[in-house]
């Protein structure tokens, strides 16, 4: 006897083998076809996308990693790294060796001599009052404005030791006879300053004023 099934259309028993049921005349085994033609493309596509997630994955590892190359190159060139970094005011802080941009100016503190001897005072005109000593600070300024120039001034940064202000001193044998100046665009001008600072202070820090309108600042941490 041969094979039976039931028609998918009217449900009556037809041959297993019959492409169509002799009795409502509709086609049979197309839907499972099209089911199992379903089926794989589901599952191709799940692939394709597990493999596009891995993807969004390793891109986020290389960032990672391009950071961690940036400071093994620091390293090794013996560069300070750049890192923007902000006191709990949401206000800009540098440290030595570290530079920032202003006003069409780009800063940059080359250096800081926190326990500075002057070179020449044999008669004793620049000696401090006891308990006080000299901190010496070098910077270059640069104008990186496309036109226009730039006032500079070795009395654009106001000295603050534990939050007291410090005097500046103005030594020209050591400093150079430097006061101001207007610079070009493209120019530069480094100079330095020194500043009276009392013993045993715990912090020593530079202030900018980097816009005179909305009073915002750049602190330069110098301990």
């Amino acid at each position: 006897m041969a094979s039976m099934k039931n028609c998918k259309a009217c449900g009556r028993e037809i041959a297993k083998s019959a492409k169509m049921c002799p009795n409502c005349g509709a086609k049979q085994g197309g839907i499972g076809k099209i089911i199992g033609i379903a089926v794989a493309v589901i599952v191709v596509l799940g692939i394709i996308g597990a493999a596009a997630g891995g993807g969004d994955g390793g891109k986020d590892a290389k960032i990672d990693n391009s950071g961690a190359a940036k400071k093994e190159a620091s390293k090794k060139t013996g560069k300070a790294e750049t890192e923007e970094k902000s006191n709990e005011n949401g206000e800009e802080v540098v440290k030595v060796g570290g530079s920032f941009e202003a006003k069409g100016l780009k800063v940059t503190v080359n250096d800081a001599d926190l326990k500075y001897k002057l070179k020449d005072d044999k008669y004793g005109l620049y000696k401090l009052d006891d308990g006080y000593h000299y901190v010496k600070v070098d910077f270059t300024f640069e104008n990186t404005a496309d036109s226009g120039d730039k006032f500079v001034s070795i009395s654009d940064f106001d000295c603050y030791a534990d939050n007291t202000k410090c005097e500046q001193q103005y030594v020209t044998e050591d400093t150079g006879d430097f006061v101001n100046a207007n610079l070009s665009s493209g120019r530069n001008v480094s100079f330095s300053t020194l500043y009276a600072v009392p013993d045993g202070v715990k912090s020593l820090e530079l202030e900018y004023t980097s816009n005179i309108w909305t009073d915002e600042k750049v602190f330069v941490k110098l301990k």
